[in-house]
């Protein structure tokens, strides 16, 4: 059953990445339902779940002090609308479709990873076809509809393919023809990079350099790959407000003229609130309750914070501060420490770290922190990292051997 899930679940990979990834996180929701018979023995209760706990519970809380004021639960549908319990529902599910994906045969796991591969082959196909038939294809998928949600949804493609594109290209290099797989992945890179310029998503750019920064780290360090990431991570989430200040120092809002200055702007006024109360916060949703705007330069008129801060790190000091910073960053380097070694994991431990890096970047340029459909995104490519995992016999990089259990990881 795991195994017709999940291949249904690549199967619509691009369809739903096309629409703008608004599906992943009820995709993976009804996926971890339809496998709750094969997870549900190997779930097993760590430390830094119980953290990550604390820090959804401490998120829920700050509402009752935050400005803008949402229900966590619609009780006339019992629907949860507010964003912490819908991610925190997602991360269980996601959790659920790893424990399941563990107990995958090496069959199953590459077919699962043969599906994966066509549907990144065909997103990046679908994205190159998207920019240069752009007003086509938006007048046709979007009949009498703004012209800004095809835009978007275009955009958002381009972001999941970012984020997807390790595991097509490190596929390819791994097959069995390496010149044709090193061809490949050079044409669809240069697709890929040609796309993203070409539409100004930089984002995209930034997101491919971070994770192939982290698949050095797993390269150079093979014993403490995943601890250095994690470190890392959590010293640019604790250090968010003073590095984004100098990052931001001496913008001036005559002069902002583009998205990179736009961004610095917007940190620039998010870190003033984040001091107003540094230790909790102001609240989830608090930024969405600041409606000043730009008083002068080429972006007069506009939010001066566009409903949150275009950088999840600052977003999180502002809603939970300190309390919520650490909590969060425990969690990171908890997971991190029990990972096992990039070395015991051989050619999965790459796509996890590449991972690891794209959502860093997305992290401190891009998306709302409680953004569902990017939580989906990195969920179910978790979830695939575990069936790469399963598609040796031995869970590792050495040899197969019989009557060794398999390696999984734990969650």
């Amino acid at each position: 059953m795991t195994a017709t899930v999940m291949c249904l679940v690549m199967a619509l990979w691009p369809v739903v990445a096309f629409l703008g990834g608004a599906a992943f996180p009820p995709l993976t929701g009804v996926a971890a339902l339809l496998t709750a018979g094969a997870a549900l023995p190997r779930l097993r209760p760590r430390i830094y779940a119980f953290t990550i706990l604390a820090f959804f519970v401490f998120a829920a809380g700050s509402t009752l002090w935050s400005p803008y004021q949402t229900s966590l639960i619609d009780i006339s549908n019992g629907v949860a609308v507010s964003e912490v319990p819908r991610v925190a529902f997602l991360m269980l599910a996601a959790g659920a479709l790893i424990a399941a994906a563990q107990g995958l045969s090496e069959h199953a796991a590459r077919l699962i990873m043969r599906i994966a591969m066509i549907g990144f082959i065909v997103q990046v196909a679908s994205l190159v076809a998207l920019t240069i038939f752009e007003r086509e294809a938006i007048a046709f998928f979007y009949p009498g509809r703004p012209d800004d949600e095809g835009v978007q949804n275009i955009s958002r493609n381009c972001l999941i393919m970012a984020a997807a594109f390790p595991f097509l290209a490190l596929g390819l290099l791994e097959s069995r023809n390496r010149f044709d797989g090193l061809a490949a992945v050079v044409l669809l890179l240069a697709a890929e990079c040609a796309v993203l310029l070409y539409r100004g998503v930089h984002t995209g750019l930034l997101m491919l350099l971070a994770a192939a920064a982290f698949y050095a780290v797993v390269k150079l360090f093979p014993r403490q790959g995943f601890r250095i990431i994690g470190g890392i991570i959590v010293a640019i989430v604790m250090s968010a407000p003073f590095v984004f200040r100098f990052v931001s120092a001496g913008v001036d809002p005559a002069t902002v003229a583009d998205s990179m200055t736009y961004r610095q702007l917007i940190w620039d006024r998010v870190i003033d609130i984040i001091w107003q109360n540094p230790m909790f916060g102001d609240g989830v949703g608090a930024l969405r309750s600041y409606r000043e705007t730009i008083p002068e330069g080429p972006l007069a008129g506009q939010l001066h914070i566009p409903n949150h801060a275009h950088n999840m790190t600052l977003q999180l000091w502002a809603e939970t501060g300190l309390v919520g910073a650490t909590l969060l960053s425990v969690a990171i380097m908890l997971v991190a420490f029990r990972l096992p070694k990039p070395e015991q994991l051989g050619p999965t431990a790459p796509r996890m770290a590449m991972l690891a890096g794209a959502v860093l970047a997305v992290g401190v340029v891009s998306f709302d922190l409680w953004n569902a459909a990017w939580w989906g995104v990195v969920s179910i490519l978790a979830v695939l990292c575990v069936a790469h995992l399963r598609t040796r016999a031995d869970g590792g990089s050495g040899p197969v051997h019989r009557g060794r259990p398999p390696r999984t990881i734990s969650m």
